[in-house]
C-alpha cells in the first residue's frame, strides 16, 4: 500500500460496530471525543453502523456539544476494509 494514499489531514479514529448495544460502548467513545475536545485535541471520530438515529447517541452529542464526531450509517462488508483504512 502506498503510504501517502491514507495519510490524513486530522488524526481519525474510526468504530464499526452495533450502536445500540451498550457492551458495545459506542457511549463511551462520544464521551472520550468530548474529553479529548475540552483538551484541544484535534481529530476526527467516524462512527459507522445502522439504526444510529434509533439510539440515544445522536442526543449525546447534541447535549455534549461534540464537533468532532460523525456518524457515516451502515457500512456493507464489501467496504469495511475501506473504511478502516
Amino acid at each position: 500500500p502506498d503510504p501517502e494514499k491514507h495519510q490524513n489531514k486530522v488524526f481519525t479514529i474510526r468504530y464499526l460496530g452495533g450502536l445500540g448495544a451498550p457492551h458495545k460502548n459506542a457511549e463511551a467513545l462520544i464521551r472520550t471525543a468530548y474529553l479529548l475536545e475540552q483538551k484541544g485535541a484535534k481529530f476526527a471520530l467516524e462512527i459507522a453502523g445502522g439504526g444510529y438515529s434509533k439510539t440515544m447517541l445522536p442526543q449525546l452529542i447534541k447535549d455534549l456539544k461534540v464537533k468532532s464526531v460523525k456518524f457515516i450509517g451502515f457500512v456493507p462488508d464489501h467496504q469495511i476494509r475501506q473504511f478502516l483504512a
